[in-house]
């Protein structure tokens, strides 16, 4: 007598289980492939901002030397 039970259906409960584990892993490589692109976002929102307010300081400066004090 064997020392171990096959239950009915023991195959698919452990394909369910493979098949639950690898979504998981696709789920996981979506999620950081995802960070990987909203920290690149991140960064270029940033330098734009960085950008535009330079722009906008030398436009200041410029303004002021061309309009001279307003007061």
């Amino acid at each position: 007598m064997p020392d171990y039970v096959t239950l009915l259906g023991a195959e698919q409960v452990q394909s369910a289980a493979n098949r639950m584990a690898s979504a998981a892993d696709q789920f996981s490589r979506a999620v950081s492939n995802m960070d990987d692109v909203l920290e690149r976002h991140r960064r270029w929102q940033d330098e734009w901002l960085d950008r535009l307010q330079s722009v906008l300081e030398a436009h200041e400066k410029g303004m002021g030397a061309v309009m001279g004090p307003l007061a």
